[in-house]
């Protein structure tokens, strides 16, 4: 990675904004109280959910190079990227990235890519878990990222030249070329829950479904027809009409194996626990919905909320 000086200001959060330990467990009850009314950790100090969001930071794009395997590719957006891991990597300098390639210059791509992320490992010593894990669903024929290792190096001209951050997981993007490869089409409504453990029905009004379900794309009407009367059915209905139409709205052998997965990783922070870190897409007005896994950081039980004995 190489930015320069003033880009590279754009990256770091607002002056005013305090990441020490006291900060941190502030914002942590903020999000709990938050959470207790109803809430979807959504700060009004920042667009983004999450406990950063509530620290008031709202990462932030700067204009980029980045070699990769010896390719040169100009002009990345570049940016921070996570909650927990942008804290514990604040802490220890070595940030999670999220690289954009058309951000600054339309059209621009990388193998046929629009974005990539750099997942630090900073909660997982054996710096193994995410992969294995992506690896898991792939091996179970379920649309997963790919993932990829690199040696990361960070140049600041006139602060730091070829900085080794260490090894990074490179996880690729759920967006349109990821859709459109496993599902055939992008033109699909994707989702992204955020503290929803129970698919709440939000009424006909598809402004009221935005900040629990944080759509990616746009929601045409047709589409968001379909999630309202999927929430509908989850929400509303009694036993026997669930049972005879929940097949209709989503894979059941699909949901099942997305399910297993993330029981056999222990993987905690996720729709099993915190009600996040996976995708819904729906490819069509009248198919079916698939879940997507996201930030798979800490299986295994190693998330806090397991009380792992280390991490």
């Amino acid at each position: 990675l190489r930015i320069d000086p003033e880009e590279w200001a754009k990256l770091q959060p607002p002056a005013d904004v305090r990441l020490d330990g006291e900060a941190v467990g502030r914002a942590f009850g903020d999000l709990i109280e938050d959470a207790k009314r109803g809430g979807h950790f959504h700060s009004e100090k920042s667009t983004r959910p999450g406990l950063a969001g509530y620290l008031g930071v709202d990462h932030q794009y700067g204009r980029a190079d980045v070699e990769i395997d010896g390719e040169i590719v100009r002009g990345v957006g570049l940016r921070y990227k996570g909650n927990g891991t942008f804290i514990e990597g604040h802490e220890s300098g070595r940030y999670s990235f999220k690289i954009d390639f058309n951000r600054f210059v339309k059209g621009q791509k990388f193998v046929g890519l629009t974005k990539l992320n750099l997942n630090n490992n900073v909660l997982d010593p054996s710096q193994i878990r995410e992969a294995l894990a992506y690896r898991l669903w792939r091996k179970l024929e379920l649309p997963g990222s790919r993932t990829a290792f690199a040696r990361v190096t960070l140049t600041v001209p006139g602060r730091f030249d070829k900085k080794l951050l260490g090894l990074y997981v490179v996880v690729e993007q759920v967006n349109g070329p990821f859709l459109k490869e496993r599902f055939g089409t992008d033109k699909g409504l994707l989702l992204k829950p955020e503290r929803s453990l129970s698919l709440p029905y939000l009424g006909e009004a598809f402004a009221e479904y935005e900040r629990v379900y944080v759509p990616k794309s746009d929601a045409k009407p047709r589409l968001a027809k379909r999630l309202m009367a999927f929430t509908r059915l989850v929400s509303q209905a009694d036993d026997a009409a669930f049972a005879e139409q929940i097949g209709d709205f989503i894979g059941l052998e699909q949901f099942a194996k997305f399910t297993a997965a993330h029981t056999v990783l222990s993987h905690l922070d996720s729709f099993l626990l915190r009600g996040h870190n996976y995708y819904l897409y729906l490819p069509k007005a009248g198919g079916k919905f698939a879940l997507l896994p996201w930030d798979v950081i800490s299986p295994f039980a190693s998330h806090r909320s397991a009380r792992s004995p280390a991490q």
